[in-house]
Formats: structure tokens, C-alpha cells, sequence
């Protein structure tokens, strides 16, 4: 990486004749004393000037260092010749970590730099370099170094809060990262701990103060705040200085969990680097966050008056509940889940309605009514409409919450401004030179101003999805009132289908009689002629 190497300036030649000693002399000290690249990345810079901050352009950032002298610096340059800043890097240095990849710092000038990285990758080696160099550049490291790497959510912890965490702990060696000695970033159970419990390391307490869900950050820990002297056999040698990279997967506050018992906290009877997880479940429930609880919410109360979908009997009601009995951290990914419910009964109710017609019993000398062969059958309309109609209201749930989320954020950054300025107007007559509480506040101030136009973005969607879910509503109510014409036609034809065959029974009964009174008839009329025969023979034969 030649085009990041940062040569020092050589002191000028005092005469000629020294010429060929000065050549000589820096020889040795070159080798040991040029500072060397210890990271670099391109950022895009912006200096803090009248109060907002000035893009400057891409730059490459770096921070160099010197072992042997124990110095170390942060660099903005455009090239090996072209240095636009520096910034010693000294126990006291303080980079602070933003959202969206940017970090600030203050240089030699006390000028206020803010810088952008590509990636968060970038940012977070950046910020582990200048971590180990204020390390390194410590005489006598006393006490915790901590270097955020991402700020998280929420609310900080404090002591008696509750965490679940993913970490990597490596041994300092050679000024930099050593051996890896533990780690659970690829095991499927994280750590749990309670912060003030004694049950984990004094590094580990003091360190991850102030923490915030999704949160991480870069430890260092001197021996006296890890495990001493005695050090942990076969893993962490005695007087070993630790590094951890912790990240915050989930957090219960001690004000929330006051009262209960969910969260179980164990860690190991060994002095070992970090607690094993227990067996215990970590208790996820909506109280780690308000929004789940209000997403609850509003899905309750868009069930209410919605029609009842012609579900199954023995599964709707297990269906239905679905939303109430899952509570998702992530409210969209519950949301999807409801709606691949509700696709599956309608699918599954969609077929229609069976309709059982009784067959007629074969008699020679009985004819079954025509009305009990042939019954009218009810045909409700297809169950497509209410699902379509439920989706909709899912959606309007959904942008609701989406909505509230935003008013959320902007309220928290109203309240935090608030403080912000209350602080500087408290600290304007003790710190005058200082403007970092203004660079904060001016941040603050344009974060809001995108969160604004971002709402407004909202707003926007809302209403052509709104206009939307009209037309939808519209082409549903005019596919209702299209099956109910089909339903009433279907109706109508089966009602002259029943009256013809009626028709035609009446015709064939009425045939059948005037058929058995003419052969009644003529029985009659052949009996009573064989009689008269009959009469005449007997007559006949008695004259005889």
C-alpha cells in the first residue's frame, strides 16, 4: 500500500561538510522511527465552519503510528505529498461514532472534523486502529478503554439491567490484536448477563455502561480489570491485557422487568473469560419494546367490525388469533405472517359449497315429489371478497404504524435537542471555546429536517395508497353486486326448471289416470258381456 506510506519530514542540512554524517546518521533511526500505516480507507470529509458542516471532498484517512516512540496520528490527505489535517491520537482522544458511517474528531487546530466512510466495515476497523492507539500510546494503561463501533437503539444500560450479547475476546500482543482465546459470535446461544451482578469481569462491568440495543464497542482492558495475576489456565497468561468486541442483541431494562422473574442470569463457577449461557430461555417478551405493544394494538383494533370470513369449521379460530398469540420483534415480518395465514384459508375455503342431492327411490308404485329431488341449493358469494378486503385493512395497519414510528423518532430528537440546548446555555460561561454541544445540536437539527422530509415522503405513499385501496374497494363492491346478479339468475333458472318438471309430472299423472279409468272400462264392459254369454248358456242348457 505505497500510496498510504507517510514519510516523515528530514530536518534541513546545517552545511556541506556534515553532509555525508547526515546521510549516515538517520540510517538507524529511519528504519525504527518512521511512522508506519496501521489502517486506510477513502472518506468523504466535511469541516465544522460557522456553525454547519462544509463538504470538502474525498479524502483518504489514516492513522500512523510509531511503536517505539509511542506515537500516533490521524491523517487527512489527498496525497503522499498533500496533507490536509492531523490529529494526535493520545489517551484522552476522543472519536465519536455517528449514524450512516460518519464519525467526528478534533484536530492539532481544535478543528472540528466530520468524515464519512463506504462502508461500515471501514468505519469500524478505523475506529478499532485509533482504540489500539490510544492503547498504545498510554504509559500505563489504568483503567477501561472503550471505543464504540456502532451506537444502537434505545435507551443506554445501566446497572441491574439485563443483556444478551455476541463477543470476541483476543489477547493484546505486540501493540495490536493477539490470539483469540474466546468467542461465541458463531455459537447458536449468546451470553446473558446482568450488569452489577460480580458475575462477569470488573472490565466487562465499567465497560459496557451506556450501551444501547444493537450497540457495539471495542474494549480494552488492563489486567487489573480482567483477571490479574492468576490469569485463566491454558487460556489467558497472568497480567494479560484483554480486548473484547461486544454487541448488544437484546436488552431488558431494570425498570421494566421489576416485579418478574423472566430473565435468567447464570454465568460460570470458573474464573473464565465470560459467563456460559444457561439453558434458560431469554424472555423476549414486548416489553423490551413499545412499538410491538403498539403494533398489537392496532392490529386489534383493525379486527374489530371487519366481516367474518367464512372460514372452516374447528380452524378459524385458531387462525384468527394468530396475531395475538405470536408477538415478532420485527412488526413487518408479523404482518407478512398474518397475511400468508389469511392466503392460506381463503385458498383452503375457496372451492365453494358442496350440495348433497338425494336420489330417488326406484318404486313402480309410488312417484316421489319433485321439490324433495331436486332441492334449490344456496350459493354464498366466494370467500375472495373478504379476504381482499381484510389484506386492505392489513395494509392501512401497516402504513399506520410505519406513521407512528416516524412521529416516535421525531419526538425523541425533539427531546434530545431540548437537552442539548439546556446544556449548552448551562456550560456557555465554563467552556466558551468549545463548540462540540453546537455541532451535536446542528446534527441533530438536520437529521430532523430529513426525518421531516421523509415523512412527508410517508405521507405521499399513504395517500396513493390510499387512492388505491378505494379503487380496490370499488371493483370489490362491483364484483359483490355481479355475483349477486349471477346468484339471482342461477336462482331464477333453477326455479322454472323445478315448475317444468312439475308441469311435466302433473301431465304424466294426469295421463296415467285417464289411462287405468279406459282399461278399467273396457275390463268392465268385456266381464259384463262374458255374463250375459254366460247367463244365456245357463238359460239355454236349463230349457234343455
Amino acid at each position: 500500500n505505497e500510496f498510504f506510506q507517510f514519510t516523515a519530514p528530514k530536518q534541513p542540512k546545517k552545511s556541506q561538510t556534515a553532509a555525508g554524517q547526515a546521510q549516515k546518521a538517520p540510517v538507524a533511526p529511519a528504519a525504527s522511527g518512521a511512522p508506519s500505516v496501521l489502517v486506510a480507507t477513502a472518506v468523504l470529509a466535511y469541516r465544522y465552519t460557522n456553525g454547519q458542516y462544509l463538504k470538502q471532498g474525498k479524502y483518504g484517512a489514516a492513522v500512523v503510528g510509531n511503536h517505539t516512540a509511542k506515537e500516533y496520528r490521524i491523517l487527512l490527505y489527498i496525497n503522499q505529498q498533500q496533507q490536509i489535517t492531523s490529529a494526535r491520537i493520545h489517551p484522552g482522544f476522543v472519536l465519536t461514532v455517528q449514524p450512516n458511517n460518519y464519525s467526528t474528531f478534533y484536530d492539532d487546530q481544535r478543528q472540528n472534523w466530520s468524515i464519512m466512510f463506504e462502508s461500515e466495515k471501514a468505519a469500524v476497523d478505523f475506529s478499532k486502529q485509533v482504540c489500539l492507539a490510544k492503547c498504545n500510546s498510554s504509559p500505563a494503561l489504568d483503567s477501561v478503554l472503550c471505543q464504540d463501533l456502532l451506537l444502537g437503539e434505545g435507551q443506554g444500560v445501566e446497572g441491574g439491567d439485563s443483556l444478551e450479547i455476541a463477543y470476541t475476546g483476543w489477547l493484546f500482543q505486540n501493540n495490536g490484536l493477539g490470539q483469540v482465546f474466546d468467542s461465541n459470535v458463531n455459537k447458536d446461544k449468546l451470553l446473558r448477563l446482568k450488569l452489577g451482578s460480580g458475575k462477569v469481569i470488573k472490565g466487562w462491568e465499567e465497560g459496557m455502561l451506556g450501551m444501547k440495543k444493537g450497540g457495539r464497542r471495542f474494549l480494552i482492558i488492563p489486567p487489573a480489570w480482567a483477571y490479574g495475576a492468576q490469569g485463566v489456565a491454558g487460556r489467558v497468561p497472568a497480567d494479560s491485557t484483554l480486548v473484547f468486541e461486544v454487541e448488544v442483541r437484546r436488552v431488558k431494562l431494570a425498570k421494566e422487568c421489576s416485579g418478574s422473574d423472566g430473565l435468567s442470569v447464570s454465568s460460570r463457577d470458573s474464573p473464565a473469560p465470560s459467563p456460559v449461557p444457561s439453558s434458560d430461555g431469554f424472555s423476549s417478551d414486548s416489553g423490551l419494546n413499545p412499538d410491538v405493544a403498539k403494533a398489537k394494538l392496532i392490529s386489534r383494533m383493525a379486527k374489530m367490525g371487519q366481516p367474518m370470513l367464512p372460514f372452516l369449521a374447528g380452524t378459524a379460530g385458531s387462525q384468527l388469533d394468530s396475531s395475538d398469540s405470536e408477538i415478532e420483534v420485527l412488526v413487518k415480518w408479523g404482518n407478512r405472517k398474518t397475511h400468508s395465514n389469511l392466503l392460506n384459508l381463503s385458498c383452503k375455503a375457496y372451492p365453494g359449497v358442496a350440495f348433497a342431492y338425494p336420489q330417488a327411490a326406484a318404486s313402480a308404485s309410488q312417484l316421489q315429489p319433485v321439490g324433495q329431488m331436486y332441492p334449490v341449493p344456496y350459493q354464498a358469494p366466494g370467500d375472495i371478497t373478504s379476504f381482499l378486503m381484510t389484506e386492505a385493512r392489513q395494509h392501512n395497519t401497516e402504513i399506520r404504524l410505519a406513521v407512528s414510528k416516524v412521529v416516535d423518532k421525531m419526538d425523541h430528537l425533539a427531546a434530545k435537542v431540548e437537552e442539548l440546548k439546556k446544556q449548552s446555555t448551562a456550560n456557555s460561561s465554563l467552556l466558551p471555546g468549545i463548540s462540540s454541544v453546537t455541532m451535536e445540536a446542528s446534527m441533530i437539527m438536520s437529521n430532523i429536517q430529513r426525518i421531516i422530509q421523509e415523512n412527508e415522503r410517508l405521507k405521499q405513499e399513504i395517500f396513493e395508497k390510499s387512492s388505491r385501496i378505494e379503487e380496490q374497494n370499488e371493483k370489490i363492491s362491483e364484483l359483490i353486486e355481479r355475483n349477486q346478479r349471477y346468484v339471482e339468475q342461477s336462482n331464477l333458472l333453477m326455479e322454472q326448471r323445478n315448475h317444468s318438471l312439475q308441469t311435466t309430472n302433473e301431465n304424466t299423472q294426469a295421463r296415467i289416470g285417464t289411462w287405468l279409468l279406459f282399461g278399467c272400462t273396457r275390463i268392465i264392459e268385456v266381464l259384463g258381456t262374458h255374463c250375459f254369454w254366460v247367463m244365456d248358456l245357463w238359460q239355454s242348457k236349463s230349457q234343455l
